[in-house]
């Protein structure tokens, strides 16, 4: 069972605590030391890399074990509140939550 969250904290993305995901996917949640009252949530698709899958939607990709919506650098628009399209390799951008980090001021 996930985590439950505080209603106190503003909730990015979509809040599965409340509507449950469909049949094969998962709730994550997700919060960072940096950014207090925030989680980030969603329904995510387990995924494998693996020739016999389970595979992902075409616009996603599996990264560490979950389909991960793809986006095109400089728009976040297909991201959603919340969630900003970041660079994980040389061809490959991801959606991944917009909290705080260290070097963030």
């Amino acid at each position: 069972m996930a985590p439950r969250i505080s209603i106190c904290a503003t909730v990015h993305g979509e809040n599965c605590q409340q509507t449950p995901c469909e049949r094969e996917q998962v709730c994550t949640v997700s919060d960072y030391p940096l950014s207090p009252g925030e989680v980030w949530m969603g329904c995510q698709q387990p995924c494998d890399t693996q020739a016999e899958g389970p595979f992902c939607p075409e616009d996603s990709v599996c990264d560490l074990y979950r389909c991960r919506k793809k986006c095109t650098p400089g728009d976040s628009s297909i991201c959603g509140d919340g969630y900003i399209c970041k660079h994980r390799t040389d061809e490959l951008w991801l959606c991944e939550s917009n909290h705080r980090t260290a070097s963030t001021d």
